[in-house]
């Protein structure tokens, strides 16, 4: 969600009601390097998409 305050454009995480949040189960058959690297990138994806540090840490 992006919203103006003070004249800045500040952007936080939204997330449809509906999103089940679905990712691959660590015991899939996907390979390891399909798996390990799915946490990092959504930490990143957040870091990115959050523009105030709060917003990044309240974050369920």
């Amino acid at each position: 969600m992006t919203s103006n305050q003070r004249g800045r454009l500040v952007s936080e995480l939204y997330t449809k009601p509906t999103d089940r949040h679905l990712y691959l189960h660590k015991d899939s058959s996907h390979t390891e390097s399909t798996k390990k690297p799915i946490p990092y990138g959504l930490g990143v994806r957040l870091k990115r998409m959050c523009s105030e540090e709060t917003d990044y840490k309240n974050t369920d």
